[in-house]
């Protein structure tokens, strides 16, 4: 046996050379000794011959010795060669294919990596962010009360193509992207998702020219300009477009079909309505109460989104002026397979997701190189209240607008699974990183509005 390897950065490919003689004699004593006790048809108790048991039973054993020989030599090659590495190694291939029926030596190759660190790190002392004050207005107020009446709406129907459209029916509708002559583009951008009101529709001029249509009818459309959402929202919620590295360039006009509609008879803002939508709150009584709850429930909701989008902001600056190295062919390699080292990721759509993945485990770099010399040491308490913070954000994003203590009993009950916890520590950890990095930045505040903030499309 010999090993032959290839490093180049962090990465180290081991090329592992079994000889027939490393491995054949072994695989032959112990197909002997099964012989033994053996009883085959068409032969007597021991006497089978080795050809056919190597045929029948020698591929498993075969696999196991191999294995154990090769974990033995790469177990002795780390131990030889001290060094952080990431991961278990990964084996990239096997030639020729194992066959227990040939004697025939065999050539592994396989991955290590060591761990990624940091060569160049930002200088923060001349950076500025920006933490954004989000108000939320009267219309914001009105707005969510509207959708949730739609939420809580009953017994709904379909208007006919004659009916005239009203302001809360929910229209259903078929998007084909058009090129600058008009025309439908031949596989262009084609979405039937996008579902909305006309009440959301901020353009005056637009609104009153789609409340004219019926069920089925035609209209050639600006997408981006109707809805006071941002781009990011609109094209993914009508376009049903995730990807949000080309969302400047997407085409702005769209031939629009209304298939459909659905019509709800909305309740009352009355007792019921508010104990369906506010179940635990008791404070809510009546409307003032349950506008006020709704204010403060947004309050809550926009401060979390600013909170988000300027720990992005602090983010993307350090991936983006913090020189990295890092196992790139490891980190590729392990992302895409399973625990069976079997490849469940293929190409191209992989490759999006390994450069998001590849973002994270630099950012988890330098989390841990600013806590390095933090006292960072999360107690219980700490992690049980993460625990709940973590479930309350999981739930309001769901759509649920109370948090009881049934549900903080299951939140402290995730801490029984070590990967949540685990989960949960990293949170933990990154809060902490971002307020070190705060502490080094300039944070200026500027009071934006929910529409304004909304057009900035930040990261939330």
């Amino acid at each position: 046996m010999h090993l032959l390897t290839d490093q180049t950065g962090l990465d180290i490919v081991l090329q592992i050379h079994v000889d027939t003689n490393d491995y054949l004699p072994r695989f032959m004593t112990e197909l002997k000794n099964q012989r033994k006790t053996l009883q085959m048809r068409g032969f007597r108790k021991g006497e089978a011959p080795l050809s056919l048991l190597r045929k029948i039973i020698g591929a498993e054993k075969l696999v196991r010795i191999l294995d154990e020989t090769l974990n033995t030599t790469i177990a002795n090659y780390m131990k030889e060669h001290q060094r952080n590495y990431v991961g278990n190694p990964i084996s990239l291939s096997i030639n020729p294919p194992i066959d227990p029926r040939v004697d025939q030596d065999y050539v592994f190759e396989v991955l290590l990596g060591e761990h990624g660190k940091i060569v160049n790190r930002l200088d923060y002392n001349n950076k500025i962010f920006t933490r954004y004050n989000i108000e939320v207005e009267e219309d914001d107020v009105e707005d969510t009360i509207k959708n949730l009446r739609l939420r809580y709406a009953k017994d709904p129907i379909e208007p006919t193509s004659d009916e005239t459209l009203e302001a809360d029916d929910v229209l259903a509708v078929t998007l084909l992207e058009l090129d600058a002559n008009g025309e439908i583009v031949s596989n262009g951008i084609q979405s039937d998702v996008g579902r909305f009101t006309l009440s959301q529709i901020t353009d005056p001029a637009w609104n009153e020219k789609l409340s004219s249509l019926h069920i089925g009818d035609t209209i050639i459309v600006p997408i981006f300009d109707l809805f006071k959402a941002g781009r990011k929202e609109v094209a993914y919620s009508l376009l049903n477009i995730k990807d949000e590295t080309n969302l400047d360039t997407l085409p702005t006009h769209y031939q629009m079909t209304i298939d459909r509609a659905t019509r709800y008879v909305q309740p009352e803002l009355d007792e019921d309505f508010f104990a369906q939508v506010y179940p635990y709150a008791e404070e809510v009584l009546d409307e003032q109460g349950f506008r006020d709850k709704v204010r403060e429930e947004l309050e809550i909701f926009w401060a979390e989104r600013s909170e988000t989008a300027n720990e992005s902001d602090l983010i993307d600056a350090m991936l983006a002026e913090t020189t990295f190295e890092v196992p790139e062919k490891y980190l590729y390699e392990l992302w895409r397979r399973d625990e069976k080292n079997e490849i469940v990721k293929e190409e191209p759509a992989y490759t999006a997701y390994f450069e998001q993945a590849k973002k994270q485990y630099e950012w988890q770099l330098i989390v841990s190189d600013l806590l390095k010399d933090s006292d960072f040491d999360p107690t219980q308490a700490e992690i049980e209240q993460e625990a709940i913070l973590m479930m309350s954000e999981q739930l309001r994003q769901m759509g649920y607008n109370s948090f009881n203590a049934q549900w903080v009993n299951y939140a402290k009950g995730l801490l029984k699974d070590p990967k949540q916890v685990q989960q949960i520590q990293m949170r933990l950890a990154q809060r902490k990183a971002i307020e070190i990095l705060r502490s080094d930045v300039s944070i200026q505040t500027a009071n934006i509005s929910v529409e304004e903030f909304e057009k900035l499309d930040k990261k939330a």
